[in-house]
């Protein structure tokens, strides 16, 4: 008796690893005969036939905001009518110390916000009155305001990151009690970046003398200064992620480099190491934390884009039209989509470009929450094989789109868990796979193997359930 019962365990165990391995195998075939959505195809065209030196913003309706210099002209264009409106906001000319530099923020109201440099002074420009008021921030009589860079906090307070030339130094003005305060927060170098995490805390990234690329926050209460790299730190752009976790990208011996301490230390990853001398970089995060990066490729002067948003990071080009993709700046909204303006430097022009982010024909509706959270990309197959079984054979019941209803309230919540816990994605990778399976064979017209094949699995997690309650026999 107690053979048979040990045998029958035995036989239970190893029928079971064989059914979770068919499950594996089938669902990883099923992802390879199912094409991923489509690389991100980017679609331009000019903004304006003259300008350089632009930042881009969205607003809470994913329309864009941009300023850029024309000469000695700060422009600022949006086409939130429809159509891009340009207008020209200031003239500080083209003196002695104009580096052109200006950073855009649109606020929770829709209101605009861009710090730039006035000829060595830093000046500030908003509508948020309802018409454009224009502040002298700093002005020592030298030369500041240079590689400035502007965010917005949750309150709508701004903050702006810039250097003095004059005294070597880092330095940081804001509003953040009501009335303008500029501090000197230590050793300045070249272009500085900000950002503000969910804690309304501050953090910048810049490079100094040394080939230092030094991070600077107040996260702990107090203002900390860290150099995180000293091979380089050109042109670096900051963001942070919903745990607070700081994103940067970066110039360094001729390659984009990506740095990041979500795992608890600085890790540095190159992303192109072809890219020639220095130029400018462009970081966002979408809503599942993937990074996006814009950058120019000085050798082939092209505009590319690298991500890791599939879970490996991937290069391509975005515009190779001419020599383009100087002084580029990304944003991303809502929906995760993505929008980018650059300088034509062969035409003089500056370009708007955005991008659809991959989506398979009309199927980019809706996304697959989970699945994507667990998958880490849309793009996935396994995520672009259960989108073709929603709605090929849940949409088009009552039960099915019943189903499909109650998943869209709930299953973004259970894709922002899922998403930044790896334990947690590979666990409902591994539940997920029995339904890919089955999605693949009800596709291909066997219903009823895959009715089967849920049948098995279910009877083997029963037939589990039970050993656990059944006392063990000796």
């Amino acid at each position: 008796m107690d053979r048979k019962i040990r045998c029958l365990h035995i036989r239970g165990v190893s029928g079971a690893v064989r059914l979770f391995f068919s499950c594996l195998l089938l669902a990883g075939l099923a992802a390879r005969f199912v094409p991923a959505a489509r690389a991100a195809e980017w679609v331009t065209s000019t903004l304006d036939d003259a300008g350089d030196y632009s930042s881009l913003a969205l607003d809470s309706n994913g329309k864009a905001h941009a300023s850029y210099f024309d000469g000695g002209d700060l422009k600022y264009a949006t086409n939130a009518s429809g159509a891009w409106v340009v207008s020209t906001l200031d003239s500080p000319g083209t003196g002695g110390g104009l580096t052109y530099a200006s950073s855009i923020a649109v606020d929770g109201n829709g209101k605009v916000h861009i710090a730039y440099d006035g000829t060595q002074q830093l000046k500030y420009a908003t509508n948020a009155s309802g018409a454009w008021v224009i502040t002298t921030l700093d002005n020592p009589g030298y030369d500041v305001g240079d590689d400035l860079s502007l965010a917005l906090d949750s309150n709508n307070k701004v903050h702006i990151s810039y250097l003095d030339r004059n005294g070597g130094s880092l330095k940081y003005a804001t509003d953040l009690t009501g009335s303008w305060t500029l501090s000197n927060l230590g050793s300045g170098g070249y272009v500085t970046s900000i950002t503000v995490d969910g804690n309304d805390k501050v953090h910048i990234v810049h490079f100094r003398a040394g080939n230092q690329l030094t991070y600077t926050t107040n996260a702990s209460g107090s203002w900390v200064s860290t150099v995180i790299g000293v091979n380089g730190g050109y042109f670096a752009s900051v963001k942070t992620d919903s745990a607070n976790k700081v994103h940067v990208s970066y110039y360094a011996s001729g390659a984009v480099n990506y740095m990041t301490n979500a795992s608890g230390a600085w890790v540095n990853t190159v992303i192109d190491n072809a890219v020639g001398i220095a130029g400018n970089s462009s970081l966002v995060l979408d809503s599942l934390g993937g990074v996006h990066i814009s950058y120019c490729n000085y050798n082939d002067n092209d505009l590319q884009y690298a991500t890791n948003a599939s879970g490996a990071w991937l290069n391509s080009i975005a515009d190779q039209e001419g020599n383009v993709g100087y002084f580029s700046s990304l944003a991303i909204d809502g929906q995760d989509l993505l929008y980018v303006t650059y300088t034509d430097r062969t035409n003089g022009k500056v370009k708007f470009a955005y991008t659809l982010a991959g989506e398979e024909e009309e199927e980019s509706d809706n996304l697959c929450f989970i699945a994507t959270a667990a998958f880490g990309s849309p793009l996935a197959g396994q995520v672009a094989l259960l989108r073709r079984f929603r709605d090929h054979c849940l949409l088009t019941n009552r039960p099915g789109a019943a189903f499909v209803s109650w998943y869209y309230r709930k299953g973004p919540l259970a894709a922002r868990y899922i998403a930044p816990r790896p334990l947690a994605r590979a666990a409902v990778r591994l539940v997920l796979y029995p339904l890919i399976a089955f999605s693949f064979l009800a596709l291909n017209g066997w219903l009823l193997p895959g009715l089967i094949l849920l049948a098995a699995v279910g009877a083997w997690l029963f037939w589990v359930q039970e050993r656990r309650r059944t006392p063990a026999v000796l």
